[in-house]
């Protein structure tokens, strides 16, 4: 076989894994562009309480908006196979803010864990900057838990994560 005709063999059984390497790079595909209105919480008045809640945790919250901002407090309570765990490896908890469509113009971290802290609630209280068009909020989060030291050392781990295109 000669070398014009291996290399086109080559770049045919290699195109498709580039392709899927390129098409790994679209922003949508780490998280979602848009939130389905079941996962929305939408800013209504000045100020505003709930509670958002998953198989993992239940996020209770208070939020006072203002021209340009939003103060948003609460409390995370982990249930679930969280609970089962003794310590946060790593956890982040992320509020997103969508506008009128329910497209994801801005997000933030609000809370984390990590450190191998141990698994009991998290408190926040944050300020952030709205980006002009924010009608509504939702929540995501990812985290890995740990008991009896690391994975590698004979403990246990679990991964655990909800987004709001879920």
């Amino acid at each position: 076989m000669s070398i014009r005709k291996r290399i086109y063999v080559l770049a045919l059984w290699t195109l498709p894994l580039w392709l899927i390497a390129v098409a790994g790079c679209k922003p949508g595909l780490i998280g979602p562009e848009k939130v389905p209105p079941q996962n929305r919480i939408m800013l209504a008045g000045e100020s505003g309480s709930g509670a958002w809640d998953t198989n993992d945790l239940v996020v209770g919250y208070q939020y006072r908006r203002e021209p340009g901002r939003l103060t948003i407090s609460g409390e995370i309570e982990f249930f679930g196979g969280v609970s089962n765990f003794d310590a946060f490896e790593r956890f982040s908890l992320t509020l997103y803010l969508l506008n009128e469509a329910g497209d994801i113009i801005g997000n933030r971290r609000i809370a984390a864990a990590g450190y191998y802290k141990e698994v009991k609630p998290i408190s926040f209280d944050r300020t952030i900057q709205l980006p002009d068009g924010t009608v509504a909020m939702a929540f995501g989060y990812n985290g890995t838990v740990v008991s009896g030291g690391s994975g590698d050392d004979g403990g246990s781990s679990w991964q655990f994560w909800e987004t709001p295109g879920d």
